[in-house]
């Protein structure tokens, strides 16, 4: 399979809150499905949600930005700095 040049695709929030929905809704039945499958629902799941998690702080941390005095954006950017750090835990 030829690599694509492109390694991110762009959705709308409402379509990436739906695709966690649904992938949550159909959680795997241990029993019924192999454990890579298993594994790699939980991995997309998680990965998903971190991402929606990264991109609801980052839109709050540019509306900070925004409306307060630049002593106080510490805060915020130290949180998502965190976040990051966390973020680079996961599987893949």
């Amino acid at each position: 399979m030829a690599k694509s040049k492109t390694e991110s695709v762009k959705i709308p929030m409402e379509l990436m809150s739906k695709i966690i929905r649904m992938l949550e809704y159909l959680e795997p039945d241990l029993d019924e499905y192999d454990h890579t499958i298993v594994e790699d629902h939980y991995d997309i799941v998680l990965a998903l949600k971190n991402k929606k998690k990264s991109i609801e702080l980052r839109d709050d941390y540019s509306r900070f930005i925004k409306g307060s005095s630049h002593d106080m954006h510490w805060g915020p950017h130290i949180e998502n700095a965190q976040h990051k750090y966390d973020e680079a835990d996961l599987p893949f």
